[in-house]
Parts: C-alpha cells; structure tokens; sequence
C-alpha cells in the first residue's frame, strides 16, 4: 500500500495496537487490530480511536489519515496473511461517509495487491468492508467463508 502525505511518528506498543499524537489539536490516536475467531483465519477488525489531550477544539489535521494508512501499511507488512476487516460506525448515522472515503483511500493506496470486498447489511445501516490479499494461501476459502458469515449476519441462511 501507498502513503498519501506526512505522517506524525507513531509506536507500535505491542503486536496489534499503535499510538501516536496529533500535535496540531493534541489528541492521542489508538490504531488497533482486534482478533475476531472465524474458522481459525487470520481475520482481524481494524479499529481506532482517540482522545483530547487538551481543551482546545480540534479542526482540520492532513497529517491523520496518511499516519493511520501508514500504520495499516506497517502492520499488513508485519502479518501478510491478514485479512482486514472495517466495520463502519452508525452511532452518528455518518456510515456512507465512512464507507465513502474508506472506499476511495483504498482505492488510492491500493498497488494491486489487495482485492476490497464490501457488505451492506440489508434491513440496517451496518457497511463492512474485507481487505484480502490476493496471493494469500487461502484465498478462495476466505471467499467462501466471508460470504458465508455475511449471509448469517444478514439473516439470509
């Protein structure tokens, strides 16, 4: 995958989860890859967060999202057989949002590597998307386990 800008320096602070500050408005980020266990794959959901270290409102930062994309960079090259998963929030109804810019990030740092499939969850707001590296070992079973789990999720059996 491709870096799209300056990056903050971040940390990796153990085997699936990063740090780093945003010194522009002062808020720590956490980037973190959780273990889902699905038919014993290597599945993980990619998550983060953050929290305000000062009182000062925060605005506009160009320097996140290229140092969140470099942490997924790191981290897919430290666990090439990784299947990333993203679950887009609905708490804020901003889930098209989310699905939109993850879409088109994907899109631009994508070398050809890695195949997106995405899901939308019929009767709910719920929108996922499934990173796949395309020479993984167990491709074609990843396939036809992410469909299989999409079709239960969404009530489809």
């Amino acid at each position: 995958m491709l870096h799209l800008g300056e990056t903050y320096p971040f940390e990796q602070t153990n085997s699936y989860q990063y740090h780093f500050i945003a010194t522009k408005y002062y808020r720590r980020y956490e980037v973190y890859f959780t273990f889902p266990s699905i038919e014993g794959l290597h599945f993980k959901n990619l998550g983060f967060d953050y929290t305000n270290l000062s009182e000062a409102e925060a605005g506009e930062d160009n320097m996140i999202m290229p140092t969140v994309l470099a942490i997924i960079a790191d981290y897919l090259t430290q666990n090439p057989e990784t299947v990333l998963l993203y679950v887009c929030e609905t708490k804020d109804r901003k889930e098209q949002a989310r699905e939109r810019l993850f879409s088109r990030l994907f899109t631009q740092c994508n070398n050809g590597q890695y195949l997106k499939q995405d899901y939308i969850f019929e009767g709910t707001n719920m929108r996922a998307s499934a990173i796949i590296p395309q020479n993984h070992t167990d491709f074609a079973h990843i396939q036809e386990v992410l469909a299989k789990e999409y079709k239960e999720l969404s009530g489809l059996k």
